[in-house]
């Protein structure tokens, strides 16, 4: 999902963290240290500045959240362009004749149970990104904010769940449950968690079945969950985006 950017006089910088290369978009000013971090993976497919204008559309809108909070969004360290995919990246390769076969015999299963071969990779490289964040800002996980769109939003899951520490918030857009067994058993041991879940009805990538799944899980385990479903497709709506911005504000101090 490639997000169009709005012109704004908003920083970007693209350093190498962690192994990959992570665009970070804040408007602090001179050595100011952010109060909060936002981290966002994208999903299978997308360039890695894909949600960049997640990031400048909230730091032009929401004086607020510019003044106080830093975005990073790491590329995944896969490159798909042999793959057919020019300029595309993932946080692991994808079965896509496996994922279509499930698609048309509605038998999810197998995306459901097993854990992707390249998890523990991709594991490694956000990983890498947040034990930055920790050690060049001085923000701890539970000041961080983590999340994702599609493929990613499974990567920030699997963090969140796995954390010695909880993040302040998981994002998932359009995500689903994999690696059922080990997720349920952090989650078991997770207490408290703020998750954000938008999924389409729609979706025809990852089905809305399989939302539901994810749902049941959170509330299973007692987290604290937004989940905002909606008409469309394999996207990120505009009322989660906004719901987000209010997520953050709340989280830098700021009460209207």
């Amino acid at each position: 999902m490639e997000l169009v950017s709005p012109e704004s006089p908003k920083m970007y910088d693209v350093e190498k963290i962690g192994g990959v290369d992570c665009t970070i978009v804040d408007d602090l000013q001179g050595n100011e240290r952010p109060k909060l971090a936002v981290v966002m993976a994208h999903g299978f497919g997308a360039s890695g500045s894909d949600l960049v204008s997640i990031g400048t559309s909230m730091l032009r809108d929401y004086p607020h959240i510019a003044e106080t909070t830093r975005f990073y969004f790491p590329a995944a360290p896969i490159d798909l362009t042999k793959a057919g995919i020019p300029g595309g990246r993932a946080w692991w390769t994808l079965d896509v004749d496996a994922l279509m076969r499930a698609n048309q015999s509605r038998n999810y299963d197998a995306l459901r149970i097993e854990e992707p071969k390249g998890l523990p990779a991709a594991r490694e490289a956000i990983d890498g990104v947040i034990n930055y964040i920790q050690g060049h800002d001085g923000i701890p996980v539970p000041r961080m904010v983590v999340g994702g769109f599609s493929q990613g939003a499974m990567l920030a899951t699997d963090f969140a769940l796995r954390s010695s520490e909880a993040p302040a918030e998981l994002v998932v857009f359009s995500g689903t449950l994999t690696n059922e067994k080990n997720w349920r058993e952090f989650a078991a041991k997770r207490g408290k968690l703020k998750v954000l879940q938008s999924h389409g009805y729609q979706d025809p990538v990852l089905p809305f079945v399989a939302a539901t799944w994810l749902k049941e899980m959170f509330e299973e385990f007692k987290f604290d969950l937004d989940f905002m479903p909606y008409q469309g497709f394999h996207g990120i709506p505009q009322s989660a985006l906004t719901t987000l911005a209010e997520h953050l504000k709340k989280l830098v101090g700021w009460n209207e």
